[in-house]
């Protein structure tokens, strides 16, 4: 037998006016990645939180001025929801990159959860209406009486549609999904997370403290959307389609009623 180990492996010969490798461009320096890290850290705790003080700033400019013109808001509230959209896609890139690659690697496991998030998005929350109107409460609120007012008018019913469906469901998945219900989980447990941000979600939509109730049915919506993100392991994408899909459906039927 031949014993290898003591034999000094072969060294190709080096000329000694050869360049020095040049550095890999696609590698960056430890300092220039913990620089971008925590550059992107700062990005998105001001995204999350200028769109949480967004809330505040509408309250004291309606509570100052009693409301500004219908028209002229509902392009305000498309062109603010565009924006947010926009620079929250562009701070939470990697998201995006995340969620297409798992819905490639498991395309079939992704559907059947997107198929179970869109139901469980009409049922739960119709559970939790009807036990609000058995305890005398109002499950809709001052929040879906401004939308059916918007919707009726002739002009404007489209922006609406537009903001509801496409834009806002991306902002807002963006903060209470991602942000909240999934970047923190290495450092809090699941169930806080998940709890803790769909009721946030659920006061997001108050629009007047005498609907408080209201909040329980946003809220189990915000569980669905969490409880997705979760079982597909951060897709947004996915949490994104059924909340569309699920705001598209309450557009609809609204415009049906007010036709």
């Amino acid at each position: 037998m031949v014993d290898f180990r003591d034999e000094a492996a072969p060294v190709a010969p080096v000329a000694p006016d050869a360049p020095p490798a040049a550095p890999d461009a696609n590698v960056a320096p430890p300092a220039s990645a913990a620089r971008e890290r925590t550059g992107g850290r700062v990005a998105r705790a001001i995204f999350v939180g200028v769109y949480l003080a967004s809330f505040f700033v509408g309250a004291v400019v309606f509570a100052v001025t009693g409301g500004i013109d219908p028209v002229v808001a509902t392009w305000a509230n498309l062109t603010i929801v565009v924006v947010f959209a926009a620079v929250g896609s562009w701070v939470y890139r990697d998201t995006w990159v995340r969620s297409f690659r798992l819905t490639r690697e498991r395309p079939w496991v992704t559907f059947a959860l997107f198929v179970a998030g869109l139901v469980s998005i009409f049922v739960l929350p119709t559970i939790v209406s009807l036990v609000v109107l058995l305890l005398g409460g109002s499950p809709t609120g001052v929040n879906q009486a401004q939308l059916v007012a918007a919707l009726g008018g002739a002009d404007t019913w489209w922006v609406i549609a537009l903001a509801a469906v496409v834009f806002g469901p991306i902002v807002e998945e963006l903060v209470f999904r991602e942000a909240l219900a999934w970047r923190p989980r290495h450092r809090l447990p699941a169930w806080l997370l998940i709890v803790g941000s769909s009721l946030l979600f659920g006061l997001w939509h108050l629009k007047d403290v005498a609907d408080l109730v209201s909040v329980l049915v946003y809220a189990s919506m915000g569980l669905v959307l969490a409880g997705t993100m979760w079982l597909t392991r951060g897709s947004l994408l996915v949490a994104v389609l059924v909340h569309s899909l699920r705001n598209l459906a309450s557009v609809v039927l609204l415009l049906a009623l007010a036709a």
